[in-house]
């Protein structure tokens, strides 16, 4: 705003609003939001919230001035300036940044965008649980970062767990690189092409290296070219029975392979969202519980039934009882297969 770039300042308010504040922040911490009781920890997310929302309207104001002022309005306290444009832009505060938190949370960031990206290329569902992925390990201070974002991954991507790849065992994930022309023809010059064929001819160890340093050393024809991560573009191979994807020098391969169990675990976790869809229609309360008919075919019966402890408990269900007795229920589908259900309070 200082430079008076008037569409990179709010389309980076509009980057920060959509990616890091609404698809993570406040989906991340819907239950410190929804818990029933009014404790420091549900406290403290509402006023972070709120802090993050009036610099944001502050922000805004001069390019929104009406939307920005009608926001305000609803979340100003008495004491605090009659309107949006009695405030002052908000400055930075060094002592909230915190670069070690930040860089954590852009790990756990990237690898659940990869791993998404790589379920929706193997038409995998969200709500299917699948048993890992694969993170080839940077550094100490990387996987050290990775493991204390490890348990929000894990909920965000719906896997059991996460392998960790020594150097050792990173040929389980092949790669290979291409020259990026845009750069390397300006640093190089007429040696542009020779860099490019050793770029492609790069192997596995030596990519690593250049993701793990930021560089790499290559001789060719006596001459001592350096080759950095912007040189190149990287590519991950995919192997049978994985998916592979990379991104910012961060490696994810994701299991494909599926059992009963997590099947059964998969169709539970739809049959769950269909009936909280349903409450939610029907206006009961949150905590109102209840009996849940179903007519179902065998698979989607036996995953009920297998699952029924953990469906019960998730959508406060006393009973899950099969019923040959239609009428008056509900069509819904499960991975393209229709069933029929009834719920009623108990």
């Amino acid at each position: 705003m200082n430079s008076y770039e008037l569409t990179k300042a709010p389309r980076s308010v509009q980057d920060f609003v959509i990616n890091e504040l609404s698809n993570w922040y406040i989906r991340r911490n819907r239950r410190r939001f929804w818990k029933g009781e009014k404790d420091q920890d549900k406290i403290a997310a509402y006023q972070t919230l709120r802090e993050v929302l009036l610099d944001l309207l502050k922000m805004i104001a001069p390019i929104a001035p009406f939307i920005s002022e009608d926001l305000y309005q609803r979340m100003k306290l008495d004491n605090e300036p009659l309107s949006i444009h009695l405030c002052d832009l908000p400055g930075v505060n060094e002592k909230y940044i915190d670069l070690e938190l930040e860089y954590r949370m852009d790990i756990a960031q990237k690898i659940t965008s990869l791993t998404r990206f790589l379920r929706e290329k193997a038409n995998l569902r969200v709500r299917q649980p699948l048993r890992r992925i694969l993170v080839p390990v940077l550094s100490p201070d990387f996987r050290r970062m990775l493991q204390k974002v490890e348990e929000i991954i894990i909920e965000e991507i719906n896997v059991k767990k996460i392998e960790y790849l020594e150097d050792e065992t990173n040929s389980i994930i092949q790669k290979s690189a291409k020259p990026n022309f845009k750069v390397i023809g300006k640093k190089f010059g007429k040696h542009t092409q020779l860099v490019a064929n050793a770029i492609k001819s790069l192997n596995n160890e030596q990519i690593n290296l250049i993701e793990k340093k930021g560089n790499l050393d290559l001789k060719i024809d006596d001459n001592i070219f350096n080759i950095t991560l912007e040189d190149i573009e990287i590519a991950s191979e995919d192997i049978e029975g994985w998916l592979v994807a990379s991104e910012d020098g961060i490696t994810v391969a994701l299991d494909t392979s599926l059992d009963q169990d997590l099947i059964n675990e998969g169709i539970a976790r739809e049959f769950i969202n269909r009936i909280q869809n349903l409450r939610k229609e029907l206006d009961f309360e949150v905590t109102d519980k209840i009996k849940v008919y179903y007519s179902a075919n065998e698979n989607i019966t036996k995953a009920i039934e297998n699952k029924s402890d953990y469906i019960k408990n998730e959508i406060l269900a006393t009973e899950l009882i099969l019923s040959d007795n239609e009428e008056k229920m509900t069509e819904i589908d499960i991975n393209d297969i229709y069933i029929k259900v009834k719920i009623e309070k108990n």
